[in-house]
């Protein structure tokens, strides 16, 4: 599963986060143009993860009459569906080639995530739960960066395939299904029991990290689409555009291993008024940094913010209360909200800081 996970998150990486300088770079996209598809890409990612639990009921019911699909087999489906997306670039050289690739890979991508969490959590409750889910973070996270540096010898002269190679990826992706079983088992209980007191203030912990989480995922889509143009305004190269912007997300991976491994963080609401103040501080350096180093060091500190957040919310929903059969849709749905508001928010940026 975290081989799975780790190889198909290559598309996490491409799908939203270097597409905007393929579509910069290869089809000439303005600032304004480039969050327009971000805004497109973030609410369909949202709506499809929103209703991940009824639309993959719908695939299993290909089959046919009184015959149902596996989860296995749906996963299957939404893997060669999405490599068959990734494809339109090099098969369509206009530029709606790319609109279309990106609206129905991101979308592919919200239903396919609930299948693979709900694998994840698969007959693990308490601890168990938890490392596994810490497991399943560290392997999304890392792939996220590899993915950015494996951009970076083929963004200047072969930008159409960075987003062609995921096929290559999902094909040879698919034989790991075979080692899966047909369904997923039963989801964890809570991981430990509290009493009423010490409940309600956990309660009120995970609801200001999932509020967080979606601040933080509003950020980074409203910083998204506009890093290339911030990055060349200092002088950084296309070819390196990708691996510049992977600072943040090594140090969001950094955040969440430390997180992972130590406990003095639990039940305490400091922590969360910390990542808030990382994440807007980074935000706020980036798209003023006038240098190389200032824009890395920015990006460094939002992705500190970032990974602090992230691995809180997901700890308070496991601690706090059962995982349900939709909830990865549900928490990937909020992380779609955060995809779409960004980048509108980020178009009054682009007009009053004059980026293009």
């Amino acid at each position: 599963m975290l081989l799975f996970t780790w190889l198909t998150s290559f598309g996490t990486a491409v799908g939203w986060n270097g597409i905007f300088y393929v579509t910069q770079h290869e089809y000439g996209f303005s600032a304004g143009r480039n969050l327009v598809l971000g805004i497109l890409l973030g609410a369909s990612y949202a709506l499809a993860a929103w209703f991940a639990s009824p639309l993959t009921r719908l695939l299993r019911r290909l089959a046919g009459p009184g015959r149902f699909l596996s989860s296995r087999s749906v996963l299957g489906i939404l893997l060669v569906l999405a490599g068959g997306s990734a494809m339109l670039p090099l098969l369509v050289r206009a530029e709606w080639g790319i609109w279309a690739c990106g609206l129905l890979y991101n979308p592919l991508a919200g239903l396919m995530w609930p299948v693979v969490e709900s694998y994840v959590s698969s007959g693990r409750r308490g601890r168990a739960l938890n490392r596994a889910t810490g497991r399943f973070n560290y392997a999304w996270a890392s792939a996220l960066i590899v993915g950015m540096w494996a951009m970076v010898p083929l963004i200047e002269d072969y930008a159409r395939w960075v987003i062609g190679g995921l096929a290559v990826i999902h094909v040879l992706t698919l034989p790991l299904l075979l080692l899966f079983s047909r369904e997923p088992m039963g989801h964890g209980d809570p991981a430990h029991e509290h009493g009423a007191g010490e409940r309600e203030r956990l309660r009120r912990l995970l609801m200001m990290f999932r509020v967080s989480l979606v601040s933080s995922y509003a950020l980074l889509a409203a910083l998204g689409p506009l890093l290339p143009f911030l990055m060349g305004g200092v002088g950084i190269g296309i070819a390196w555009k990708p691996a510049v912007a992977s600072s943040w997300m090594v140090m969001r991976l950094g955040a969440m291993i430390v997180m992972g491994n130590w406990a003095g963080w639990h039940g305490r609401g400091v922590v969360a008024l910390v990542a808030f103040a990382c994440m807007v501080v980074g935000f706020i350096g980036a798209i003023t940094a006038s240098g190389v180093f200032a824009l890395v060091s920015a990006l460094a500190v939002l992705g500190l913010g970032v990974g602090i957040v992230y691995s809180a919310a997901i700890y308070y929903a496991l601690e706090v209360g059962s995982t349900e059969v939709d909830a990865g849709g549900k928490h990937e749905a909020f992380i779609g909200v955060g995809y779409t508001v960004g980048p509108i928010g980020s178009l009054a940026l682009e007009r009053a800081f004059g980026v293009s």
